[in-house]
């Protein structure tokens, strides 16, 4: 049986051999059947193929770290060679084949590195092989070809938001302008409309709230009606900044959200808001299985 890696932070090993790799929704630019076109796969884990070049393995393992985790570790897992996957890449059509063919395509190209392998489900704990602590500087930043060259664009794409020395390429490539204040935020989160920078308006207000007042939750209470996930996610992260009972009731009713990003995100931000007496209102989520993960990862750092 073919053998894959999918590389992700050390923070996730333990929930990973205990529930598996829970493939996230995304969109892949394909060809399918003689078309090109984006198709959204509701369950995605990306990896690659165990080699003989190690590099190629692991290629993708700085770029990953531009994310802002530092330590990430391989997840060798096995699957039956003739799964279907999408394989190509990354800026460019992909195709779907069997594992097998998608393993020969990327040994067979004259430049394999920025492919990847899309498996269009989750890889359940007992297809998981073995656990791989790797050296932290594999691969490429950027773009395959950058090799040691700076970026010259300073845009949200090429720099994202908490990647590695980002503030400073920022900073150098485009000067910084004056700071917003709370209620300018505020009035420029309602204004927006692209998801990519409502997250970061959202971001913003987090920084400014810390440092300010926290009894305003109720400034962001017409983002829970939003249907974009993502938004919703940064929504619950963004909470955890502020203080007060409608902090937390939002966050009550973000821990019912079908979204599993978002019910960690809640849980995570009502204990960064209560800390131990959020326990009490997680303990009414027993049978939620990501709740209950992050109530007890909690529980264990601070026995620990």
């Amino acid at each position: 049986m073919p053998t894959l890696v999918h590389l992700t932070s050390h923070k996730n090993v333990k929930r990973i051999l205990h529930y598996g790799i829970i493939g996230v929704k995304s969109n892949v630019y394909c060809e399918f059947e003689g078309q090109q076109l984006n198709k959204e796969i509701k369950k995605a884990v990306y990896c690659m193929p165990i080699l003989q070049n190690y590099y190629i393995s692991h290629q993708w393992l700085r770029e990953l770290k531009r994310g802002g985790q530092k330590n990430f570790v391989g997840i060798h897992f096995r699957l039956g060679a003739e799964q279907l996957v999408w394989v190509g890449h990354y800026n460019r059509p992909h195709i779907q084949v069997t594992v097998n063919e998608a393993i020969a395509r990327i040994m067979n190209t004259p430049e394999p590195q920025g492919y990847e392998i899309i498996i269009p489900r989750s890889i359940n704990s007992n297809e998981i092989h073995k656990v791989k602590h790797l050296p932290q500087v594999l691969g490429w930043r950027y773009y395959p070809e950058a090799h040691s060259n700076k970026p010259t664009c300073a845009c949200l794409m090429c720099i994202p938001i908490g990647t590695i020395k980002s503030k400073k390429l920022r900073q150098r490539l485009e000067p910084p302008e004056k700071s917003q204040n709370y209620a300018e935020l505020i009035a420029e989160l309602k204004e927006a409309i692209a998801i990519d920078w409502i997250r970061e308006i959202l971001f913003n207000i987090y920084s400014t709230v810390r440092g300010g007042n926290r009894e305003k939750a109720n400034d962001l209470e017409f983002l829970l009606a939003h249907t974009n996930v993502e938004i919703i996610e940064a929504l619950a992260s963004t909470l955890g900044a502020y203080k007060g009972k409608n902090a937390i009731n939002m966050l009550l009713k973000l821990c019912t959200h079908e979204s599993n990003n978002v019910r960690e995100a809640s849980a995570t931000s009502l204990l960064n808001i209560l800390k131990q007496d959020a326990i009490v209102y997680l303990n009414n989520f027993k049978n939620d299985r990501v709740i209950i993960q992050v109530l007890n990862e909690y529980i264990n750092n601070i026995t620990n």
